[in-house]
């Protein structure tokens, strides 16, 4: 498999460098992103019900919510 970043032109690799590594707050955004897609998944495959999707939501993000447990 080939490197794509080879294939870029040079300006495309210089801003690519500027942009660099996510922060720890974007890191953390996209895990939550992950968690809620995961959910809201199993809610229109009819795995869980609205209730129990509005009870695990809050739970998901993070674990900022001390009553999930």
């Amino acid at each position: 498999m080939r490197n794509w970043e080879q294939d870029l032109s040079p300006i495309a690799r210089e801003r690519l460098a500027k942009i660099g590594e996510l922060t720890q707050e974007e890191k953390e955004k996209m895990i939550d992103s992950e968690k809620v897609d995961s959910i809201l998944s199993e809610f229109y495959q009819g795995q869980i019900d609205p209730e129990s999707l509005w009870k695990r939501l809050p739970c998901s993000l993070s674990q900022r919510s001390e009553s999930c447990q």
